[in-house]
């Protein structure tokens, strides 16, 4: 008979059933293991993060509101960002948002304090995507003394769309769905934080689904939660998907027994290089190993799903509920407003 899945990881429930060391479980599409982040929000709850601050932009007689729900933070006539929080150069900030198009949307970085007058995005600098006074998609930057602001081609609004931002000692380079989209050299000195903010009430929104800043930790691992095969059967292969960044590498490895809880007499982890490789042995429980390293903390390498196959599967394969759903200035508009 043909081999079948008996054991398999590939949404957030799956892998909140192992143990985590230097990692974290994010909530990209239906849920992936990664090294630990130096910020990491998925706005699952029902209220702003831990640490977290909305403000009502006063420019009309909306009242702003930053919202979470839906698995989603929503934008509208206001600004949400983490408070007592700064972060230097060196830093990369990931996020998926979705622009509605309408004027002075951002989401980036930026300097400042997180209360008036010299708020974020009131004031520099800011490395930013934003709409600018709407209609296009802008890259944008601030040092204090130059605007650099870089219309976008392509069309980017009303879907989300994964946003990255580098800020370097000398450039930030901007990102759209892993596509480098602009370079722009430029020193940008201080300390800014990640926000979000729509400037106008009662219009389009903006909405940010998850959001996540390095550095990342410089190595992690990840031991899956014991799968039960329902009784011996013989291991074929063990396959994943994966995606190891210039800088990261990612090694698996697996190990297999027949008491419910790893002893003695199960056998040591063994190294599989590469996906789709043979397991080999006869066993009832599989555990397998991921081990997480960056040379460069700006990026992670990223675990979305895994699968052993068996050749005699008695038990079927462990089913576990996919639960991954739960998972600046425009001179135009007379403020100093990004």
């Amino acid at each position: 008979a043909a081999p079948t899945t008996c054991a398999q990881d590939q949404s957030a429930a799956d892998f909140a059933g192992g143990s985590l060391s230097g990692t974290a479980i994010t909530q990209v599409a239906d849920g992936e293991v990664t090294l630990a982040p130096g910020l990491d929000v998925d706005f699952s709850g029902l209220s702003l993060p831990a640490g977290w601050g909305s403000y009502d932009w006063p420019y009309d007689s909306v009242v702003g509101t930053a919202t979470v729900a839906g698995g989603l933070l929503t934008v509208d006539g206001a600004r949400a960002n983490p408070e007592p929080f700064s972060t230097g150069p060196g830093s990369s900030l990931e996020f998926v948002a979705t622009f509605s198009g309408d004027g002075n949307q951002h989401v980036g970085f930026g300097g400042g304090n997180h209360l008036p007058s010299g708020e974020v995005f009131n004031t520099g600098p800011w490395a930013i995507f934003s709409t600018l006074g709407g209609g296009a998609l802008f890259a944008r930057c601030f040092d204090n003394v130059t605007h650099f602001d870089t219309s976008i081609p392509g069309s980017w609004f009303g879907s989300p769309h994964r946003y990255r931002i580098d800020w370097g000692a000398s450039a930030v380079d901007f990102y759209i769905d892993g596509t480098l989209v602009l370079s722009q050299p430029v020193i940008i000195p201080g300390l800014m934080r990640p926000a979000a903010s729509d400037l106008f009430g009662g219009g389009g929104v903006v909405t940010v689904d998850w959001m996540r800043m390095t550095p990342y930790a410089p190595s992690g691992t990840f031991e899956s939660r014991i799968h039960d095969a329902g009784s011996p059967v013989t291991w074929v292969s063990m396959n994943w998907n994966a995606l190891t960044p210039a800088g990261t590498t990612l090694a698996m490895s697996v190990r297999t027994g027949n008491t419910p809880v790893p002893d003695g007499t199960w056998t040591s982890y063994a190294a599989v290089a590469n996906s789709g490789d043979a397991v080999g042995g006869t066993a009832r429980y599989l555990q397998y190993h991921a081990a997480f390293d960056a040379t460069d903390r700006t990026r992670t390498p990223s675990l979305a799903d895994v699968s052993v196959t068996c050749s005699a599967c008695a038990g079927g394969p462990t089913v576990i509920a996919d639960l991954s759903a739960v998972s600046s200035l425009n001179a135009g508009n007379g403020r100093s407003n990004a």
